[in-house]
């Protein structure tokens, strides 16, 4: 299994945009951490002028810098100056920006208050309308493909409805959201509108409607010609080869978070449903019941977190059908996991984690009780052997054993470790056995701040690549 599902993606800029990163390494007191499908706070740094470093990050792969400003990770993070502290989500550094350097122009809100207010609700139109639309219509997959057009079709306008909704509330002459200058409004929603292309490229066209609208849809397409033409766009904007694998795999409803969630769907049922028909399986098959009861049980292990959708629902099929003796060997052969953008080591983990779940935890399980335990062990013996011959390794963990215990306690050749940030002491300081109390009857605890700071990195590690969940522009 991958440490990371995705992250075989393009890491760098690419194109003009890296020809723009080189331009901003020197050091400066302000530094922004993001990646080339970040673009909202780079656009603000550049249409205002002000002085930065750009530190690239490769979401797998992040900088001790980063992770010490912001244990989370997250990007894009400014790092202001005087003292260097954390700013992150986009909106919220775009309004610092504004705020923090009033004398760069041009300036992104209106000074009227009524205007300002009225600026920031269609802001927040585009991050929780626009934005989730534009989602869920890349990544609309059907269940049922007689239903699939009509489907795409909702899904398609509703998008558009939110973008008309959006461009009625523009200022008539433009050709910006509040007029002649670029503004927060424009900014927010720029990255994803020059990215258009890809409902071109996945999904058929954005098939924008004629007739009594088509004033709206003129005054549209007046504000994206000017988007598209802007300096700061052009040159934050990579080349497009780099976006193509990425939208796709969202197109594909194949695209994961780095921590292996399938972000578009955590319930691997939909596709469980898609695998019965492609294998000819009856709706009362037997196998599909099976399959579809096991995947229930998922939820009790940590299948989910490690797998994406395709992987649980091979396994859950795979596992009913050796339980009942109905095997298939197209399900089994791996022939189309390719297609289905999942492999034989994840599919193995999923029915490792079900039959130890099996195995243990019986009767606290839907398909647990229906089969003696020993049903469950003459499964795993053929799996056993496989996973040997293959070499298919199981799940570990990414983090090495603790050099002591989490309580403090240890051997006697441990003294010179770092002790875990509460360790119980004595009164007088001196150290103490675990659960032992001093002389008068506490136990006290001290904050190791070195160790404790080495914890929160090493946790920061495991946390999601989390560019808010629809900031990551890609």
């Amino acid at each position: 299994m991958p440490a990371h599902p995705d992250s075989d993606l393009y890491p760098e800029a690419s194109g003009l945009a890296k020809a723009l990163v080189d331009r901003h390494q020197a050091e400066q007191p302000l530094k922004l951490y993001a990646g080339w499908f970040l673009q909202r706070v780079w656009l603000a740094l550049e249409e205002k002028r002000i002085p930065y470093q750009y530190i690239e990050v490769n979401p797998y792969n992040k900088p001790e810098s980063l992770l010490t400003l912001n244990p989370r990770g997250l990007v894009p993070t400014l790092s202001t100056p005087d003292p260097p502290r954390p700013l992150y989500e986009s909106t919220v550094i775009l309004e610092y920006l504004e705020e923090a350097y009033p004398d760069h122009g041009p300036r992104f809100l209106p000074e009227d208050p009524y205007e300002r207010a009225r600026a920031r609700i269609w802001i927040d139109y585009v991050t929780s309308r626009i934005i989730p639309s534009f989602h869920r219509f890349l990544q609309y997959q059907s269940a049922d493909a007689k239903d699939a057009d009509a489907g795409l079709d909702q899904a398609r306008q509703e998008f558009l409805s939110h973008l008309k909704s959006w461009t009625q509330e523009m200022h008539p002459d433009g050709p910006f959201f509040l007029g002649e200058n670029i503004s927060l409004p424009d900014l927010v929603l720029a990255p994803w509108a020059v990215r258009l292309w890809v409902f071109d490229e996945f999904k058929g066209g954005l098939e924008i409607p004629d007739g009594s609208d088509s004033a709206v849809w003129e005054r549209w397409g007046r504000w994206l010609a000017a988007i598209e033409n802007r300096k700061s766009i052009i040159e934050t904007t990579s080349d497009t080869e780099h976006y193509l694998p990425i939208y796709k795999r969202y197109a594909d409803n194949t695209a994961q978070k780095a921590s292996g969630f399938d972000f578009r769907t955590r319930h691997p049922q939909k596709t469980l449903m898609k695998l019965s028909r492609h294998y000819g399986l009856p709706r009362d098959s037997e196998v599909a019941n099976l399959a579809y009861r096991i995947s229930t049980d998922l939820y009790r292990t940590f299948a989910p977190i490690k797998q994406g959708s395709s992987a649980m629902a091979f396994g859950c099929l795979e596992l009913a059908g050796r339980l009942l003796d109905q095997r298939a060997q197209q399900v089994e052969s791996g022939q189309d996991y390719a297609q289905w953008n999942t492999t034989r080591a994840e599919v193995m983990e999923t029915l490792f984690d079900l039959l130890e779940l099996y195995t243990h935890h019986r009767s606290h399980t839907t398909v647990g009780s229906e089969f003696p335990e020993d049903r469950f062990l003459t499964v795993r013996i053929p799996l056993n052997q496989e996973a040997s011959e293959q070499h298919i390794p199981r799940y570990n963990v990414w983090v090495d054993r603790p050099q002591k215990p989490s309580n403090g306690s240890g051997g006697l050749h441990d003294s010179h470790r770092i002790a875990h940030p509460l360790t119980p002491i004595a009164a007088n300081g001196e150290s103490q056995k675990t659960s032992e109390r001093g002389r008068d009857a506490t136990v006290r605890f001290m904050l190791d701040p070195a160790c404790a700071d080495e914890e929160k990195r090493e946790v920061a590690r495991y946390f999601d690549v989390e560019m808010e969940e629809y900031e990551a522009e890609h």
